[in-house]
């Protein structure tokens, strides 16, 4: 009986790496398919910092810690840069009616950016007509499963928390093929640093 269990036990993992190579392989090439000039950058809350000459775009949960640590410790500290954000509420109703409640709000890049305020602001929120849900429809539709997911103007991507220097390595290398030579990291990767919608984890 013990050595059934634990055949049965090494099918069982067997088949669940074989699930999360598939997904991790669909995930990849599905945002490989994503160029930078096909993002809806008009649906996006821009910031520039200096002279804004390399550019870069990224999905975002209000409520994704990982989100908030990428926007906190490595964006402030890039140079002349201009930055693309996308509300992207795929974590459950709260970060949906948060990113209405940013959206509407007087100034979406303040209200995107002031953390401890985010609470009152969903209590104050105002009624207007959003677009979150056609970033969250282009999202669903190119196979964005989670936040952050990173997209750079040379055509590279990255997925998850990462930090200042490879994030200044990928940025500032030579334009490429769309996928060519990305570094992938977070879920499904080998770092942790990514939430994840629908049936995906929340690291």
């Amino acid at each position: 009986m013990t050595k059934n269990l634990q055949i049965l036990t090494m099918f069982m993992w067997i088949v669940l790496g074989s699930m999360l190579l598939l997904t991790s392989q669909t995930f990849g090439n599905s945002l490989e398919n994503i160029k930078f000039r096909d993002l809806p950058l008009e649906l996006a809350i821009t910031k520039v910092i200096g002279n804004g000459q390399t550019e870069i775009a990224y999905f975002a949960d209000p409520n994704c810690k990982y989100c908030k640590i990428f926007e906190e410790e490595t964006l402030p500290l890039l140079k002349n840069v201009k930055i693309h954000i996308f509300i992207y509420p795929i974590l459950g109703k709260n970060s949906e009616k948060l990113a209405d409640a940013i959206w509407c709000s007087d100034n979406r890049l303040a209200a995107w950016s002031d953390y401890p305020s985010r609470n009152q602001l969903l209590q104050n929120k105002k009624e207007c007509d959003s677009s979150v849900g056609k970033i969250t429809d282009f999202g669903k539709k190119h196979g964005i499963y989670g936040t952050p997911t990173i997209f750079l103007d040379n055509g590279r991507h990255l997925v998850g928390t990462v930090s200042l220097a490879q994030l200044e390595k990928e940025l500032y290398l030579e334009t490429t093929n769309e996928g060519e030579g990305e570094e992938k990291t977070g879920f499904l990767y080998e770092h942790p640093g990514f939430c994840g919608g629908n049936n995906m984890i929340n690291h």
